[in-house]
């Protein structure tokens, strides 16, 4: 399975590759080829960045229902994450 996916990707990457190419390379003024770039390229960001924002909300999800397991296994400890200072010195070393 993880050959198809990086198959896909490549083949995805490559497509968007030939097109930004394909542009670059037309026998147009750079100055309207840039222009027709960003203007096929302006919802990319977009949608990449509302991915991001999603992917960020899942994680932060995930992180506050593994306190709350956390917080369920270990009563005594608080869920937020604070740990005991260790009395192990061992990886402790001098500078």
């Amino acid at each position: 399975m993880a050959g198809e996916t990086g198959f896909g990707t490549g083949l995805l990457l490559g497509g968007v590759i030939g097109v930004l190419a394909g542009f670059l390379l037309a026998p147009k003024p750079g100055e309207e080829t840039r222009a027709q770039v960003v203007e096929k390229t302006a919802g990319l960001r977009q949608r990449a960045e509302e991915a991001t924002a999603g992917a960020r909300e899942r994680v932060r999800e995930v992180v506050d229902e593994g306190k709350v397991v956390v917080g369920r296994m270990m009563p005594g400890r608080e869920a937020a994450g604070a740990e005991e200072p260790s009395t192990d010195n061992r990886d402790s070393s001098p500078a």
